[in-house]
Protein backbone atom coordinates (compact mmCIF):
# COMPACT_ATOMS: atom_id res chain seq x y z
CA UNK A 1 0.00 0.00 0.00
CA UNK A 2 1.43 3.32 -1.03
CA UNK A 3 0.58 6.45 0.95
CA UNK A 4 1.57 9.67 -0.76
CA UNK A 5 1.26 13.02 0.94
CA UNK A 6 -0.39 15.55 -1.35
CA UNK A 7 -1.49 19.11 -0.69
CA UNK A 8 -5.05 19.28 -1.96
CA UNK A 9 -7.91 21.74 -2.10
CA UNK A 10 -9.73 19.72 0.59
CA UNK A 11 -6.72 20.01 2.84
CA UNK A 12 -6.60 23.79 2.47
CA UNK A 13 -10.35 24.18 3.02
CA UNK A 14 -10.08 22.06 6.16
CA UNK A 15 -7.67 24.68 7.54
CA UNK A 16 -10.18 27.54 7.14
CA UNK A 17 -10.06 28.60 10.84
CA UNK A 18 -6.28 29.07 10.70
CA UNK A 19 -6.52 30.90 7.39
CA UNK A 20 -9.22 33.20 8.78
CA UNK A 21 -6.99 34.10 11.74
CA UNK A 22 -4.14 34.80 9.32
CA UNK A 23 -6.39 37.01 7.19
CA UNK A 24 -7.61 38.86 10.30
CA UNK A 25 -3.97 39.53 11.26
CA UNK A 26 -3.24 40.91 7.78
CA UNK A 27 -6.37 43.10 7.83
CA UNK A 28 -5.44 44.40 11.29
CA UNK A 29 -1.95 45.26 10.02
CA UNK A 30 -3.41 47.11 7.04
CA UNK A 31 -5.82 49.05 9.27
CA UNK A 32 -3.23 50.15 11.84
CA UNK A 33 -0.38 50.82 9.41
CA UNK A 34 -1.29 54.47 8.66
CA UNK A 35 -1.60 55.22 12.39
CA UNK A 36 1.76 53.78 13.47
CA UNK A 37 4.78 55.98 14.21
CA UNK A 38 7.90 55.65 12.05
CA UNK A 39 9.55 53.45 14.71
CA UNK A 40 7.51 50.82 16.56
CA UNK A 41 8.86 49.28 19.81
CA UNK A 42 9.59 45.61 19.25
CA UNK A 43 11.43 44.46 22.37
CA UNK A 44 11.55 45.42 26.03
CA UNK A 45 14.21 44.50 28.56
CA UNK A 46 13.65 43.12 32.04
CA UNK A 47 13.06 46.62 33.46
CA UNK A 48 10.35 47.34 30.90
CA UNK A 49 12.49 49.73 28.85
CA UNK A 50 12.33 49.58 25.06
CA UNK A 51 15.64 48.32 23.69
CA UNK A 52 14.77 47.56 20.05
CA UNK A 53 12.55 49.07 17.37
CA UNK A 54 10.99 48.01 14.06
CA UNK A 55 10.17 50.36 11.25
CA UNK A 56 6.47 50.89 10.53
CA UNK A 57 6.15 48.12 7.92
CA UNK A 58 7.67 45.40 10.11
CA UNK A 59 5.74 46.63 13.13
CA UNK A 60 2.47 46.05 11.29
CA UNK A 61 3.28 42.96 9.22
CA UNK A 62 6.08 40.96 10.91
CA UNK A 63 3.73 38.69 12.85
CA UNK A 64 1.28 37.96 9.98
CA UNK A 65 4.14 37.29 7.53
CA UNK A 66 5.94 35.05 10.00
CA UNK A 67 2.73 33.15 10.76
CA UNK A 68 1.97 32.68 7.06
CA UNK A 69 5.51 31.47 6.44
CA UNK A 70 5.29 28.92 9.24
CA UNK A 71 1.92 27.70 7.91
CA UNK A 72 3.39 27.20 4.42
CA UNK A 73 6.51 25.55 5.85
CA UNK A 74 4.46 23.04 7.83
CA UNK A 75 2.20 22.41 4.85
CA UNK A 76 5.06 21.54 2.49
CA UNK A 77 7.73 20.08 4.81
CA UNK A 78 6.43 16.49 4.33
CA UNK A 79 7.60 16.74 0.70
CA UNK A 80 11.16 16.88 2.06
CA UNK A 81 10.81 13.55 3.86
CA UNK A 82 12.51 10.81 1.83
CA UNK A 83 10.09 8.26 3.34
CA UNK A 84 6.78 9.93 2.61
CA UNK A 85 4.90 6.80 3.60
CA UNK A 86 5.13 8.12 7.18
CA UNK A 87 2.28 10.51 6.35
CA UNK A 88 -1.23 9.14 5.89
CA UNK A 89 -3.27 9.99 2.84
CA UNK A 90 -5.74 12.84 3.44
CA UNK A 91 -8.87 10.87 2.43
CA UNK A 92 -7.81 7.62 4.07
CA UNK A 93 -10.71 6.05 6.00
CA UNK A 94 -10.26 5.56 9.73
CA UNK A 95 -10.64 2.11 11.21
Amino acid sequence: MENKYRVSKEMITRDWPALMVLMAMLVAGILVYPHLPDLVPSHWNFRGEVDNYFNRFWGAFALPLMTGGIYLLLLFVPYLDPKRENYPRFNRPTR
